[in-house]
């Protein structure tokens, strides 16, 4: 599927099968983002221009035959500003990630912007989620990619009391240790340090 969309404008897409689904959105730039079948994409888009999706049988998971539906919602940033959405994340413990992100899509924006091309390094690694943790007033998000937990892992904390952000990434690419990303760059919070030892 092919739209013309614009730089700035919000887009979700949806996809809903009767078995597992997966999609990737390219960019007119040639980047990809994607992920198994619900909410495959949510946030602002980087360029103006032509967005392929495509949709495909999740090789996860059993093959199947049948329909699926493809939800698309672009707007304008201004009309649905996602970065006013992020109040009262506490709300998000003892849930997954993916909730987070699916109903929170400003977050997903923010995480874009701290990691660069690192975007979906993070995302690969939250294959395999844990439920959300408040850590002593952080909200802690992590995961790991399948059959490599220890070894190529995802964690958020979210300040709750500042909306700052703070993500570190355990892959063999940083020499299997943590690189962290943080919105403030003058700290690392003891509750992600502590999801870092775990």
């Amino acid at each position: 599927f092919v739209l013309r969309a614009q730089a700035g404008q919000h887009m979700r897409v949806e996809i809903r099968g009767r078995g597992a689904t997966r999609g990737v959105v390219t960019f007119p730039n040639g980047e990809q983002d994607g992920s198994p079948g619900g909410v495959v994409f949510d946030g602002i888009l980087p360029a103006t221009g032509d967005y392929r999706i495509r949709v495909t049988e999740s090789n996860l998971a059993n093959a199947w035959t049948g329909t699926f539906t493809l939800i698309i919602n672009v707007v304008s940033e201004g009309s649905g500003r996602p970065d006013n959405v992020n109040r009262d994340l506490a709300k998000y413990a003892g849930k997954y990630p993916s909730e987070l992100f699916r109903r929170e899509p400003g977050l997903k924006t923010r995480i874009r912007k701290l990691l660069g091309a690192n975007y979906q390094l993070f995302f690969d690694r939250l294959q395999t989620e844990v439920p959300i943790e408040n850590d002593a007033g952080f909200l802690i998000g992590r995961g790991c990619m399948a059959h490599q937990c220890t070894i190529e892992e995802s964690i958020m904390a979210v300040d709750l009391s500042s909306g700052k952000l703070y993500i570190a990434i355990r892959s063999t690419r940083y020499g299997g240790g943590f690189k962290i990303f943080a919105e403030d760059q003058n700290r690392v919070p003891n509750a992600l340090r502590r999801a870092m030892q775990q």
